[in-house]
C-alpha cells in the first residue's frame, strides 16, 4: 500500500498595525502559485485571504 504523506500546515504571521489593506499580497501569492510560473496575475485564485474585521476597521 502507498503511504500517505502528510500535509504541512504554513503559517504567516501578520502585523496588524501594518497591514493596510492594499492585498498585494494575494496578488504575488497567485503570480507565484499559477501554472505555468506568473502566467495568471488572479488574487482570487491566492492562497491567502485578506479580511476586514467588521467591528474594528482592520485588516486581519
Amino acid at each position: 500500500m502507498g503511504e500517505k504523506k502528510k500535509k504541512i500546515v504554513k503559517t504567516i504571521k501578520v502585523d496588524a498595525d501594518k497591514c493596510n489593506g492594499c492585498r498585494a499580497c494575494e496578488v504575488i501569492c497567485s503570480a507565484f502559485h499559477a501554472a505555468p510560473k506568473y502566467s495568471s496575475n488572479n488574487p482570487a485564485r491566492a492562497r491567502i485571504k485578506v479580511n476586514r474585521h467588521p467591528l474594528k476597521d482592520i485588516y486581519v
